[in-house]
């Protein structure tokens, strides 16, 4: 269910129409809940001063449950984004050292055109894999 939390926040936060929509979704159920709390505190017969504090308390009990879930999804999906990056490092990693043992092995190749069309290959694997991973360069090692 958090995971689910987590990709639930990533879609709310995914253009400003959602976040807007997320926003109002949240102000309604929160005045919703008060709404519903204070009703329900009214009909008590606790003094107005305990009332108004047992509200508060129940109130900001919500809240924070609420800030928590919040809280708790965006550390969720912050935990699936630094997975899904050590998977890339690991294929860029996997990657490289093919493209390594390939650059290795035209050296045995005999025909000269076929050495350059390895070359060639392998440079342009390299170059859009810098291009499209260019954190995981720093990682490498020289």
């Amino acid at each position: 269910m958090i995971t689910s939390l987590g990709k639930l926040i990533s879609s709310a936060s995914a253009n400003h129409r959602h976040i807007w929509l997320s926003a109002l979704t949240t102000t309604i159920l929160f005045g919703l809940f008060d709404f519903d709390v204070s009703s329900t505190v009214l009909e008590t017969t606790l003094t107005s001063e305990m009332k108004s504090a047992f509200q508060a308390v129940i109130v900001g009990i919500g809240a924070g449950a609420a800030t928590w879930l919040v809280l708790h999804g965006i550390l969720q999906r912050r935990r699936m984004i630094n997975e899904e990056f050590y998977r890339v490092g690991e294929l860029n990693h996997a990657i490289r050292n093919s493209l390594s043992i390939i650059v290795l092995a035209h050296h045995r190749e005999s025909d000269q055109a076929h050495r350059e069309m390895i070359l060639d290959c392998t440079r342009k694997i390299d170059e859009k894999l810098r291009q499209l991973f260019p954190a995981a360069n720093c990682f490498r090692k020289a």
